[in-house]
């Protein structure tokens, strides 16, 4: 095994007057205030809540019922999959245009299509570049540790 050389030896510490052992994070210290004072504190804040301030009421609710999220909406929709992706888009525009699916669901199909077209252009690029190396190697023209090299003087033929 080789020992690499370094600043500091086993042992040895890098800032011997820096953060003492068991000294605690500020926001360990303000969690545990909270942690503490935390029943008396939503008291006062649903107190002044049902006080009328709006403030306080407002974030009651943000407790009770937090803001609804935006929810995927399965959809019924005809989409011609023998067609390239550029026209499967407009097929979704159209649906959107239509008032078949609303412009979120039509985003988010069109990203998909988007999405989907990284994947086909990876999926082909690794198919050619695995033909390519089947072919220089069956040529002959390299075989390193199954590794496909070609020689300068076969590269520029």
């Amino acid at each position: 095994m080789v020992q690499l050389t370094t600043q500091f030896q086993p042992g040895q510490v890098p800032n011997p007057r820096g953060r003492p052992k068991g000294s605690k994070n500020a926001s360990t210290l303000i969690a545990a205030a909270i942690g503490k004072a935390g029943p008396a504190i939503t008291q006062i804040v649903i107190d002044k809540a049902l006080a009328g301030d709006m403030t306080a009421l407002a974030m009651v609710f943000a407790r009770i019922a937090p803001p609804l999220k935006a929810r995927s909406q399965a959809v019924q929709f005809k989409l011609d999959a023998s067609l390239s992706l550029t026209d499967q888009a407009r097929q979704v525009m159209q649906a959107v245009a239509d008032g078949h699916l609303d412009t979120e669901t039509g985003r988010q199909l069109i990203d998909t299509l988007g999405s989907f077209a990284t994947l086909r252009v990876e999926h082909d690029l690794t198919a050619r570049v695995d033909e390519m190396e089947r072919f220089y190697f069956n040529k002959g023209i390299a075989a390193n540790a199954g590794y496909a090299q070609i020689t300068e003087s076969e590269a520029s033929k």
